[in-house]
């Protein structure tokens, strides 16, 4: 797991410094707005669509009892330990995802995302991405020379 830091950086001013040069020695105050601090973790990310050979023989109910729709994931069962149903992850390049359901025992390290397109599932494949959760806002001001 990786923790990671960014920001949205925002000037504040000069102190005492009229026009800025590249030679200027002088300080910048800056005020950094925001600073998110997360956890990370790269998993495997597949896909399912509710069938019976998929799931259960309730493949339109999640392991939480909600009804499957888009924007829930599945987790492997090594990730419950770390999430609980109804946390939002945000899977790289894919957007924010709610864990509301679970993946069979065999699964380890493994993200599932529900889709209603059977196809598009088979063609997004197996991917590795990074997920994301644990956000918290910080603001901090940096004196920079």
């Amino acid at each position: 797991m990786v923790i990671r830091r960014f920001a949205v950086v925002t000037l504040i001013g000069l102190l005492s410094c009229s026009s800025f040069t590249a030679e200027s020695n002088k300080l910048i105050q800056y005020k950094i707005k925001n600073v998110q601090t997360y956890k990370s973790k790269e998993v495997t990310v597949t896909w399912y669509t509710s069938t019976v050979e998929e799931c259960d023989s309730t493949p339109f109910e999640t392991a939480d009892g909600s009804r499957v729709r888009h924007g829930i994931l599945a987790v492997s069962p090594d990730l419950l330990k770390t999430f609980a149903y109804g946390d939002s992850v945000y899977i790289s390049e894919m957007g924010w995802f709610e864990i509301r359901d679970r993946m069979n025992n065999r699964w380890k390290n493994r993200v599932d995302i529900w889709t209603d397109d059977r196809s598009k599932a088979i063609r997004n494949g197996i991917q590795q991405r990074e997920i994301r959760w644990g956000y918290e806002n910080e603001n901090q001001i940096f004196l920079i020379k």
